[in-house]
């Protein structure tokens, strides 16, 4: 992968400081869940001076422990393609229609085969149905050529440092953000941005640097600053999963966005596959219940392999399946 420009983050001018995965779109088609092209569109923000990136701290964060209460259903952000993959595992319709068909549920669609129409949305009528654009510029081409579909209730703003995100939003996600969120409720849609952990290494998939990139991403405080841009903020902790970082991350990230902007819907990612890790049923069961005080609901990726993420090999929907069964036990679905 070629070398990633370093990140300048910028204060849009006019980002108001009040309340207010690998799946992308091809043209005449819905997103592809880690590769393919995308939509366009947006608003205008400028930029001030730009700002520095903090010194992450060197010293670990203290170990945070929480119960793992029962605060009933969680909502989701999913792809049509995870659902179709954890229906195909053999997870009953009842179950699907338990978790997913709700106006808690948003649905990325347009990242399988069916497309919009096709037999995921059919089956999910009370689903949002959600555009995600990896790019702002063909989000913004998008809405000038009238090709984000009807019926679209909301747009997701997926930057991350690989080729999907132009460099130049890749540099300045905040800026980029402001403009989408612009441009979203412009149209009359909720805006939800999914800023990934990436944005803190320049791409790097080495595991050494991984560990700084989440303590950058909370020292640069992008949970608090892109909450105040968003509707819903999803942050992307699915990449510490199973490690002794991801409880520490999830909670200080939630935290920062809830503090920011109140009354924004916090979700956070989890993977059957994280880069390309082997994790189990239990990993995900164990991250859920260890973050569930801290998040309205969840993102739940099932992410095959593809040019967003080469190394993901095949998506795991077994453990997807494994995992909402035993949520469903213990919700007494």
């Amino acid at each position: 992968m070629s070398a990633r420009p370093r990140l300048q983050h910028r204060q849009p001018l006019g980002t108001s400081t009040h309340t207010d995965r690998h799946r992308l779109r091809a043209p005449g088609g819905r997103a592809r869940c880690a590769a393919a092209t995308v939509l366009s569109v947006v608003l205008l923000a400028a930029c001030t001076n730009p700002t520095t990136l903090p010194a992450a701290s060197t010293t670990p964060p203290p170990p945070v422990h929480r119960p793992a209460p029962s605060l009933g259903k969680p909502h989701w952000l999913i792809t049509d393609q995870a659902v179709g993959l954890i229906r195909r595992a053999g997870l009953p319709s009842s179950l699907i229609r338990y978790f997913f068909d709700n106006t808690g549920t948003y649905l990325i669609e347009g990242t399988g085969a069916s497309g919009r129409g096709g037999p995921v949305p059919h089956d999910l009528p009370r689903a949002i149905p959600v555009e995600l654009f990896a790019s702002y510029a063909l989000m913004k081409r998008a809405f000038q050529k009238k090709s984000v579909p009807p019926g679209t209730r909301a747009i997701a703003y997926d930057n991350e440092a690989w080729d999907l995100t132009p460099p130049n939003e890749i540099s300045h996600p905040l800026l980029f953000a402001a403009r989408a969120e612009g441009l979203a409720h412009q149209h009359g849609l909720k805006f939800i941005f999914t800023p990934a952990t990436d944005l803190f290494t320049g791409g790097s998939g080495n595991p050494a640097a991984s560990t700084s990139r989440f303590k950058q991403y909370l020292a640069f405080g992008m949970a608090a600053r892109g909450s105040r841009l968003s509707d819903a903020f999803e942050i992307q902790a699915q990449g510490a999963e199973a490690t002794p970082e991801f409880l520490p991350f999830a909670v200080q990230a939630a935290e920062q966005a809830r503090k920011s902007n109140p009354s924004a819907e916090v979700r956070l990612g989890l993977s059957t596959n994280p880069g390309g890790r082997q994790v189990t049923a239990q990993d995900l069961i164990a991250a859920y219940h260890s973050a569930r005080a801290e998040v309205s609901g969840f993102w739940l990726n099932v992410p095959p392999a593809g040019p967003g993420c080469p190394k993901c090999g095949t998506g795991h929907p077994e453990l997807a399946v494994a995992f909402l069964q035993a949520l469903a036990h213990r919700l007494g679905a």
